[in-house]
């Protein structure tokens, strides 16, 4: 569902348990962090969910080939060092982001250097990869789970900038569907995190970085 913005929220109310928010690695946008299912072979095979969703820490990333894999963290922040594959993504990137289906499938949506988006997901109808050109104009994304805390009624958020404005699509609507602006007026934008607060309001922190 769309969310509410009626409760204004503080910059910093977003800081929670570190299973809501993983950590962002700014100077290495071709890396996406996200939690996820217990284990799976590959992006399009079936996810084990014995362990439920949302409950290990998953790294996607993309090679200079363009090849993109995801790893799944063990211990101490190391990886297992089993790539497992996702897709091939030729055009130059400026940054990729990653979360899971309710269904603990992947999810991977794209910004090119030329600035258009895309999102590759595996569609739930078919059982196969889709992907998807969504839109030009854009300046930073961010994809997120609706709600950790209620795993089975969630559903995965896309945000982005799009020339200075702030829009969301849902993948529950195979993201077919544009909504807002929410803010516009912005030069620089990127997103710093989003989800459900302190209050259990839904946020959005984002910084212009023309203002810095």
């Amino acid at each position: 569902m769309i969310p509410p913005f009626a409760v204004p929220g503080a910059r910093g109310e977003l800081v929670r348990p570190s299973r809501f928010f993983p950590v962002v690695d700014w100077p290495h946008e071709h890396k996406s962090f996200a939690f996820g299912p217990f284990d799976m072979e590959s992006g399009i095979s079936s996810p084990d969910m014995t362990k439920g969703n949302y409950q290990h820490e998953w790294v996607a990333y993309v090679e200079a080939s363009g090849a993109a894999f995801l790893q799944k963290k063990i211990y101490n922040g190391l990886w297992d060092g089993e790539p497992r594959p996702l897709l091939t993504l030729i055009d130059p990137l400026q940054k990729i982001s990653l979360d899971f289906s309710q269904d603990g499938t992947v999810i991977l949506c794209y910004l090119r250097q030329d600035a258009t988006m895309g999102v590759w997901w595996r569609d739930p109808q078919s059982g196969l990869p889709a992907l998807l050109e969504l839109d030009s104009d854009i300046q930073d994304i961010y994809l997120t789970v609706e709600n950790k805390d209620d795993p089975e009624n969630t559903d995965i958020f896309l945000w982005y900038f799009k020339s200075g404005s702030l829009y969301l699509r849902l993948h529950s609507e195979d993201f077919a569907t544009e909504y807002g602006p929410y803010v516009s007026g912005l030069s620089d934008p990127v997103i710093i995190q989003a989800g459900v607060n302190h209050r259990y309001g839904y946020q959005v922190d984002y910084r212009d970085q023309v203002e810095e």
